[in-house]
């Protein structure tokens, strides 16, 4: 299997956007005030919409590494299976990608892939993967852009949905969606101030989530002691 041609992400059909301004502005009249050498820019002008469809039926031996919505929310890797296990068509996409569910945008799923395996990588059509401009966007710091409340709020202003359950949003909503570029070595130093801050927020949540647990359990422990008559 021929694995080299996923490292570079020109060998999947990307799409940048031919006129973004017929969608406005959506970064709004209310964005705020930018540090200096800062800017709003466009997602579509930072980075490319990817992927090439795939039908894994079609390549029923060869072995996938699967990136669907159900593994992202249950927090795991992606499945690596067989073509012949997945029976829906699928986006064959390069790695370093970050994907982005267009499925219930108020509902933010942002995977940011980098693994080291040898198969080829397949996700969901519900979601887009977009490659940032090394040059201009750091990956880590795009992950975090698709994350922030505002930009979400957003987007989900923006879809045309049939239901509110199942909502999608159209890939050129999302290129025209303005995000604050700061230069790259700031991006950096945002990711790293990012990850630990909120690395000590997870921390606080488990030790929450334990002391909350001991709580729920004292009840039944002291009755359990009370009818052993060792209170």
């Amino acid at each position: 299997m021929n694995t080299t041609k996923l490292a570079n992400h020109q060998d999947t059909k990307s799409t940048k956007p031919k006129d973004l301004g017929v969608l406005g502005d959506l970064g709004g009249p209310t964005r705020p005030p930018l540090p200096p050498g800062w800017r709003w820019v466009r997602l579509g002008e930072a980075c490319e919409l990817v992927g090439t469809p795939l039908n894994p039926q079609e390549h029923r031996e060869e072995t996938f590494a699967h990136y669907s919505i159900p593994a992202f929310d249950a927090g795991n890797g992606p499945a690596i299976e067989p073509g012949a296990a997945i029976l829906s068509n699928k986006v064959l996409f390069p790695n370093k990608a970050v994907l982005f569910s267009k499925l219930n945008p108020r509902i933010p799923r942002v995977w940011h892939v980098q693994d080291k395996h040898p198969y080829r990588r397949v996700c969901s059509t519900e979601f887009l993967p977009l490659v940032p401009d090394g040059c201009n966007l750091n990956a880590d710091f795009l992950t975090f852009c698709l994350q922030e409340p505002r930009l979400i709020e957003t987007l989900r202003a923006r879809v045309a949905a049939a239901t509110k359950s199942r909502e999608r949003l159209k890939p050129n909503i999302l290129l025209a969606a303005e995000i604050p570029l700061p230069p790259l070595a700031e991006q950096e130093r945002l990711v790293g101030v990012l990850r630990e801050r909120l690395g000590a927020v997870a921390r606080a949540r488990r030790a929450a989530e334990e002391q909350l647990a001991a709580i729920e359990a004292l009840p039944a422990a002291l009755l359990r002691q009370a009818f052993r008559g060792e209170l």
